[in-house]
């Protein structure tokens, strides 16, 4: 540090907290406009014997920044959306050592010295492994539908765990780059529903995560992933548009796969709430929607790209219950006329039927509203009978 930083440094120091609070000194913008009036790139500070060196290399909040013997390095993160690979010496680093494959803010990274790469997270909803001496990209993980939060390895197991901001955690297999296993968290934390942090401990056989309290969870997985759905299938259907296959099941998930490799695209959960199995399922006329329907009779339309509901569909009497319970939901349109007249957009309609054994008919409207009632029952029925 330059000798008058130093002096203005130790007056500072020497201050009553009142003449700190007159000069707004407290502050941090207004304390690293004092220290560093000439903006020096790095100072120094001797204080109590501990010799402190720092240096400005992010232009964001610093998220994570560890040391890591067996590479010599320490490596940070910032929102910058800039991971830098520090020298410990002096803390230098140069060009061909940051690795700026994101696009948004880091949230965190690992490093795995067994295997040779650092993962990182971050406002993207993807995963990115990487060499850490090429900085080369290994592979894209894509899965979770919210920001990455944090990221921990279990090496003896090939796995790399993340969690996400909507309290989801995906255990990944980093030799097939698979997720293998999805936990959701449904414990609501006060006053803030989030999960800060992410941790296995190698010791215990256990997942730290961190909210207001640390929560243990003894770390269960299968050597080989059997199912793709922990409860009973309803339905699976193909999506020639995205080139996908959707399948929804009786745990209320919603799954979206690559049809070329398998792969886990994305999944949202509770479609028709907390305890209701999923029915139902088909495809609008576009194949750009999803409609469902749940054991408690509702039926809603969604973008399943990313969960999104986008209308509810309402029985004759505008209820969000439409039947007892509906079996089987089907799309029928004319596709010569709707070429003929794609301006027109009630070409097609959604038809449901279910236990009231009645034929339930909505057109295909896309208007802005967020509910679309039934056009017409078959066979017809009296409105006064139907509320009651």
């Amino acid at each position: 540090m330059k000798k008058e930083q130093r002096t203005e440094f130790q007056k500072m120091k020497k201050m009553s907290k009142e003449q700190r609070e007159e000069q707004n000194l407290d502050n941090p913008e207004t304390r690293k406009t004092r220290l560093l009036k000439q903006k020096p790139v790095e100072f120094e500070i001797k204080n109590m014997g501990v010799h402190v060196q720092a240096k400005q290399i992010h232009k964001g909040w610093i998220t994570k920044i560890k040391f890591y013997p067996d590479l010599n390095y320490i490596v940070s993160s910032s929102l910058d959306g800039f991971i830098h690979i520090h020298d410990i010496e002096n803390l230098t680093y140069r060009e061909h050592k940051t690795f700026n494959l994101h696009q948004k803010g880091v949230n965190s990274f690992v490093y795995s010295g067994k295997h040779r790469f650092i993962a990182s997270c971050g406002e993207e909803r993807h995963i990115i492994m990487w060499d850490p001496f090429t900085l080369g990209a290994l592979n894209y993980m894509y899965g979770h539908n919210t920001s990455v939060q944090d990221l921990t390895m279990n090496e003896d197991r090939y796995h790399l765990i993340s969690l996400g901001t909507d309290k989801v955690v995906k255990i990944w297999d980093i030799r097939t780059y698979q997720c293998i296993q999805t936990i959701i968290d449904k414990i609501c934390y006060r006053p803030e529903d989030i999960l800060t942090s992410i941790h296995f401990d190698k010791f215990t056989n256990n997942i730290l995560l961190g909210s207001r309290k640390i929560n243990f969870w003894l770390f269960r997985t299968q050597e080989e992933i059997k199912t793709s759905h922990e409860k009973p299938v309803a339905f699976a259907l193909y999506n020639s548009e995205f080139e996908a296959v959707v399948s929804g099941d009786d745990d209320g998930f919603i799954s979206v796969w690559d049809i070329e490799n398998g792969k886990l695209m994305s999944r949202f959960g509770d479609a028709h709430g907390e305890k209701n199995k999923i029915t139902a399922g088909c495809f609008d006329s576009t194949q750009r929607r999803l409609i469902t329907s749940g054991e408690d009779g509702t039926v809603k339309i969604w973008n399943f790209s990313n969960g999104q509901c986008l209308k509810d569909m309402l029985s004759i009497d505008e209820k969000p219950r439409v039947d007892r319970e509906i079996t089987t939901l089907v799309c029928v349109y004319d596709e010569d006329k709707m070429k003929e007249d794609l301006s027109n957009e009630k070409m097609s309609y959604f038809i449901a039927v279910g236990w009231d054994k009645t034929l339930h008919i909505w057109a295909d409207e896309h208007e802005d509203s967020e509910t679309i009632c039934v056009m017409r029952d078959l066979p017809k029925r009296d409105l006064a009978n139907a509320t009651q």
